[in-house]
């Protein structure tokens, strides 16, 4: 991967991590604003969560803008040091998870969150193989660490989407473009997609996709109640 086309996939890692974050934060702000009842039955549990949330897409700022100044070596340091992070959005997401189920009897959202979180963990884990193979797939590694936060925006979007009462059929086309984000940057720049950027977001698709097909069985509520027990 030649220099100028490294900074120029940077600066778009930059400006598309930007736009998750603003999703994020605005699909979570909206809708708590609406539902001030449900703000007010946050636990310490969700303000860690959120914590490490954040923090995960101000690496995905961070790292593309550290390349796009050329400080590879401060890049290097701080991504040795991603996967504690990684690990705690997991954590995080399979506790929420868990929280929702016993709190609010909800089967639907674990569902579909469990493929979110499946999602993110593939995504990250094959960018680290990525950038650790020799050569290092650095447009491969690039890529796949933006479709990690890009498979995290979901619940962010659905959220939106009840806020502005327009439901999921509202909310699927602004998943679609998230999701191959990165693929029209790749058709756009270099008239070809990246097999990263298209496997990625059918993943993401597929994902949801699955969940909700999930969620409406009866054996999906059976395994939620063996792991957890009654909600």
């Amino acid at each position: 991967m030649g220099y100028r086309d490294l900074h120029d996939l940077a600066r778009f890692s930059v400006g598309f991590a930007i736009a998750l974050l603003l999703i994020v934060l605005v699909g979570f702000g909206s809708f708590m604003a609406k539902y001030p009842e449900i703000a007010g039955q946050t636990v310490w549990l969700h303000h860690v969560h959120a914590l490490i949330m954040l923090a995960w897409f101000a690496l995905l700022i961070g790292q593309p803008l550290l390349i796009a100044a050329s400080h590879e070596t401060v890049h290097r340091t701080i991504g040795r040091f991603s996967p504690l992070l990684a690990a705690g959005v997991l954590i995080g997401g399979i506790s929420m998870i868990r929280q929702s189920y016993l709190v609010r009897s909800d089967v639907f959202t674990p569902a579909v969150d469990i493929f979110i979180l499946l999602n993110f963990a593939i995504f990250y884990g094959v960018a680290l193989l990525a950038i650790r193979r020799s050569p290092p797939s650095i447009g491969a590694h690039q890529r796949l660490m933006l479709l990690s936060g890009a498979a995290l925006t979901p619940p962010a979007i659905a959220r939106l989407a009840e806020v502005l009462g327009i439901g999921i059929a509202g909310a699927i086309p602004v998943v679609l473009a998230v999701a191959f984000a990165p693929a029209g940057r790749d058709l756009a720049q270099t008239r070809r997609v990246h097999p990263a950027s298209l496997l990625g977001g059918l993943a993401i698709m597929a994902g949801i996709v699955a969940g909700l097909a999930m969620a409406n069985t009866k054996w999906w509520a059976l395994v939620l109640e063996r792991l957890w027990g009654p909600a």
